[in-house]
């Protein structure tokens, strides 16, 4: 008397269950999924890697690029000060100057980024530096 599946089923139901996993582990087309999963997921691991690693690197940039404009704004305006002695409304009219004129040299850098990296051509800008007191301050203390 031969059994069906139904019937080895229901004797050994664990064996049975263990059978139908086997043969589908060790299906050829289940060893060629997994290849192909693995390689995908190492790739995508690889590729999400390098990102990090450009964000990281680019963070970095990006925070010496910002102590950079602040150390020779300083700089520039400790030179002003201990040349000048300015008047306190001098003083607020530097300040001022010296701020618009970082963010003038952030713009300007960024829209040529843009345009250059991208390809985008951007409207005019009439975005320039001022005029500041701290420009003669660095060439007077260089001569």
């Amino acid at each position: 008397m031969d059994m069906g599946d139904e019937e080895k089923k229901l004797m050994n139901p664990i064996q049975y269950q263990a059978n139908v996993v086997w043969h589908n582990l060790s299906d050829k087309d289940t060893i060629k999924i997994y290849k192909q999963t693995l390689v995908q997921i190492w790739k995508l691991f690889k590729e999400t890697a390098i990102l990090l690693l450009m964000l990281f690197l680019f963070l970095i940039v990006c925070v010496i690029w910002v102590w950079n404009i602040g150390f020779r704004t300083g700089w520039a305006f400790r030179q002003w000060m201990e040349l000048e002695n300015p008047e306190p409304k001098e003083l607020l009219d530097a300040i001022i100057k010296l701020l618009i004129n970082s963010f003038t040299i952030v713009f300007n850098w960024m829209k040529d980024l843009v345009e250059k990296k991208l390809g985008v051509e951007l409207p005019a800008s009439d975005l320039k530096l001022l005029n500041s007191d701290f420009s003669r301050a660095t060439t007077v203390s260089k001569k």
